[in-house]
C-alpha cells in the first residue's frame, strides 16, 4: 500500500498539490473566523464588543463553510475524475475495490499532514492581520492580542477532515465504476443526459431556492433577508446538479450560427461532449459571481432600508452628533429648544427564551439603543411601534422591543426580558414593540444618567429650527433635519468589516476556481496530445483552450448573477416595498475580474501545457 501511495504521488504530484493548497486555504479561513468567534466568547478584553464579534464571525463562518466544504468537495473530486484510467487499470491488473478505495481515503487524509499545521498557521495569522481593522472600527481595544488558542484550528481541521473524506468517498463511487476497456477510449464524449433521481433533486432545490427567495415577503427583517440569501446556494447547487445538461444545450444552439470554419467550431464541440467536466469549472466560478452579488445588493437593500427606517422614525425637527454631556446641556440651554433626547447605544447580553428543562441559560449578543432624557421622547422618536408606548419608557425596569427580536418567542406586551450589561443582570417589561428594527435596533431603552454620547435628537418650538441650527453650530455642534443627518450618517464599524470578509471569501473562491481550471486543463494532456498528433498547432491549443474558458465563464457569471437576482429582488420588495436600486457598477465589476482571472488561467496553463507536449513530442 504505501509503495503504491509513494509512486501514485509521483505521478499526481500536481493534482494532489492543488488539493492540499485548496485545503489550506480552506483551514486557514474557517480558523480565523473561529479564532474571533472564541475571542468574542471568552475575552473579557472584547466585553463591549463581544455580541457583536460573535454575530459577525458565525454568519462569516457558515457562509465560509458552505464556500470551503463545496471548494475542497470539488477539487478532489475534480483530481479523481481525472484518474478514472489509472484506477481502472489498476482494477484490470487485480487491485480490488476496496484496496483502491482505501487508497484514495489515505492519499486524502495525507493531504492532511502538510496542510493542518501550515492552514493553522495560516488562520493565525490572518485573525492577527484583521486586529487593526477590528481597532479601526471600534470592534477591538487598541493595543488588543489576540490570544493563542489551538481550539480554532484544530475544529477548522476536523470540519475540512470529514468534508474531504465525504467527497473523495462519493468521488470515488463514481471514478472505480469504469471498466479498464472503457477507460482507454479517451476520445469517447460524455453524456449530458441527467439520471431520474438528479432531475428531481435539481426540480426540488429549485424550487426550495424559489420559496427561500420569498421568505423576506413572509417573515420580517433580517430573518426573512437570510433565508433570501440561502436562496442563492440553493441556485447554485442546482446549477451543480444540471450543469451538463445547461452547457451541453448552450453549446448545441450556439452552433448552428457558426458560419464555416469558424475559430468557436472546435471549442463548442468539445463544451458539448465533456459538458461533465465542464460543470467542474461552472460552478466555482457561478458560486463566486453569485455570492458577490448577492451580498451587495443585500448590503445595499439593507442599509437604504435603514436609513430610510431612520430617517422615518426621527421625528424630532433636527439631529446631529454629541460627544460628551457638556454638548447635549449647551443645546437644551439654547432658546428655542422644546425637548432633547440623546439616542445612544451600548452592548449587552438578552436572555434567549427557552425550555424551563433546560440545564443552562442562553443569552444572546446585543446592541441596545439608549435613551438619556426621557421626557417627550414620543415628539423626537418614532420607530413604528405597533404595540404599547415609548411614553412609558421610564427607569431601568422597562424595554422596547422589536417585533424582529419577538419572532418565534411568546413575549408580548407586560412579559419582562432579562437583559445582561457591564456584568449586572436586570429584569426589565416589554412597554412597547417596533418595527423599524434596521434604523434602530433589536431593543431600547433608557439610560439613567445624561452623559450618554450619541444621536442629539431636538425639538424645536415653532418657526425657530435655524435659528438653533445656527446658534448650535457657533457652538460647534452640528445639527441638521432628520433626513439629512440619516442619508449622511455612515455605516457602522460592523458593515466596513463585513465587507471586508466578503471580499476575503470572494478571493478565496475565486482561488478555488482557479484551482480548479488549472486541473482541468493539466488533465487533458492526452487529449491535446492527440490533437498535436493529428495536426493542430499550438496556437490552436492555445486558442481553443482560452475560448472555451471564456464561453464557461460568462456562462458561470450569467447563471451565478441570476441565482442572486431572485434574493436580491426579494429582500428589496419586502424592506424598501419595491424593486430595489442595485449597486450595478459594484456589481459589474466582479465579471470582469472573473473573466480576466479565467482568461489569463488559461492563457498561461495552456502555454505551460503545450510546451510540454512539444517536449515530449521531440523525444
Amino acid at each position: 500500500m504505501w509503495a503504491l501511495l509513494r509512486r501514485s504521488g509521483r505521478v499526481n504530484a500536481p493534482q494532489l498539490i492543488g488539493a492540499m493548497v485548496a485545503i489550506t486555504a480552506a483551514i486557514g479561513i474557517l480558523a480565523a473566523a473561529a479564532a474571533w468567534l472564541a475571542a468574542g466568547l471568552t475575552d473579557p478584553a472584547l466585553a463591549t464588543t463581544g455580541g457583536q464579534l460573535v454575530t459577525l464571525s458565525s454568519s462569516f463562518i457558515g457562509v465560509a463553510a458552505l464556500i470551503a466544504g463545496l471548494t475542497v468537495s470539488t477539487t478532489i473530486a475534480t483530481g479523481l475524475r481525472e484518474r478514472r484510467r489509472q484506477y481502472a487499470l489498476l482494477s484490470a491488473v487485480g487491485a480490488t475495490a476496496g484496496r483502491l478505495r482505501s487508497l484514495i481515503l489515505f492519499e486524502t487524509l495525507l493531504l492532511f499532514v502538510p496542510a493542518a499545521p501550515l492552514g493553522a498557521l495560516l488562520g493565525f495569522a490572518l485573525a492577527a492581520a484583521t486586529i487593526p481593522l477590528l481597532q479601526n472600527t471600534d470592534l477591538a481595544p487598541d493595543g488588543y492580542a489576540l490570544p493563542i488558542d489551538a481550539t480554532p484550528a484544530a475544529t477548522a481541521t476536523g470540519v475540512m477532515l470529514l468534508v474531504a473524506v465525504a467527497g473523495a468517498w462519493s468521488a470515488s463511487r463514481h471514478a472505480l465504476r469504469v471498466q479498464a476497456a472503457e477507460a482507454v477510449r479517451s476520445s469517447g464524449v460524455e453524456s449530458s443526459r441527467l439520471g431520474t433521481g438528479r432531475r428531481i433533486a435539481a426540480l426540488v432545490v429549485v424550487l426550495a431556492g424559489g420559496i427561500s427567495a420569498t421568505m423576506p415577503l413572509v417573515l420580517p427583517g433580517m430573518v426573512g433577508v437570510a433565508f433570501a440569501a440561502v436562496s442563492t446556494f440553493l441556485l447554485v447547487t442546482a446549477l451543480a446538479l444540471v450543469g451538463p445538461t445547461i452547457a451541453a444545450a448552450t453549446a448545441s444552439r450556439i452552433r448552428p450560427t457558426l458560419p464555416p470554419n469558424s475559430s468557436l467550431e472546435l471549442p463548442l464541440a468539445n463544451i458539448r461532449g465533456f459538458s461533465r467536466r465542464l460543470t467542474a469549472v461552472l460552478v466555482p466560478f457561478a458560486l463566486v459571481a453569485a455570492l458577490g452579488a448577492v451580498q451587495l445588493s443585500t448590503d445595499a437593500i439593507v442599509d437604504t432600508a435603514a436609513r430610510e427606517q431612520l430617517a422615518g422614525g426621527l421625528v424630532s425637527d433636527l439631529a446631529g452628533v454629541v460627544s460628551s454631556a457638556q454638548d447635549a446641556e449647551a443645546v437644551r440651554r439654547l432658546e428655542g429648544t422644546d425637548e432633547v433626547v440623546v439616542l445612544g447605544s451600548v452592548a449587552g447580553e438578552v436572555l434567549v427564551d427557552q425550555d424551563d428543562d433546560l440545564p443552562f441559560e442562553i443569552w444572546e449578543p446585543a446592541t441596545l439603543a439608549t435613551i438619556s432624557g426621557t421626557e417627550g421622547i414620543t415628539g423626537v422618536l418614532d420607530p413604528g411601534v405597533t404595540a404599547g408606548s415609548l411614553a412609558d419608557l421610564r427607569g431601568d425596569n422597562t424595554i422596547a422591543v422589536s417585533a424582529d427580536a419577538l419572532l418565534g418567542s411568546t413575549s408580548t406586551i407586560g412579559d419582562s426580558v432579562a437583559v445582561r450589561t457591564d456584568g449586572t443582570v436586570s429584569d426589565r417589561t416589554i412597554v412597547a414593540v417596533y418595527t423599524s428594527s434596521l434604523g434602530f435596533g433589536d431593543y431600547l431603552v433608557t439610560r439613567p444618567d445624561a452623559s450618554a454620547s450619541g444621536t442629539l435628537l431636538v425639538s424645536t418650538t415653532p418657526d425657530r429650527s435655524t435659528s438653533v441650527r445656527t446658534e448650535a453650530a457657533a457652538l460647534g455642534i452640528e445639527l441638521q433635519d432628520s433626513d439629512g443627518y440619516a442619508a449622511r450618517l455612515p455605516g457602522g464599524g460592523e458593515s466596513s468589516t463585513s465587507s471586508v470578509l466578503l471580499f476575503a471569501l470572494l478571493a478565496f473562491g475565486l482561488l478555488a476556481a482557479v484551482n480548479t481550471l488549472v486541473s482541468l486543463i493539466r488533465g487533458r494532456r492526452d487529449e491535446f496530445d492527440l490533437l498535436t498528433r493529428i495536426g493542430a498547432t499550438r496556437t490552436i491549443l492555445i486558442r481553443t483552450i482560452v475560448i472555451e474558458t471564456l464561453i464557461a465563464a460568462i456562462l458561470a457569471i450569467v447563471l451565478g448573477l441570476a441565482a442572486a437576482l431572485p434574493a436580491a429582488f426579494g429582500a428589496g420588495i419586502a424592506l424598501l416595498h419595491g424593486w430595489p436600486p442595485l449597486p450595478w457598477a459594484t456589481i459589474l465589476t466582479l465579471p470582469v475580474v472573473l473573466l480576466g482571472c479565467a482568461t489569463a488561467t488559461a492563457t498561461i496553463t495552456s502555454i505551460w501545457l503545450s510546451r510540454k507536449l512539444a517536449v515530449a513530442s521531440s523525444r
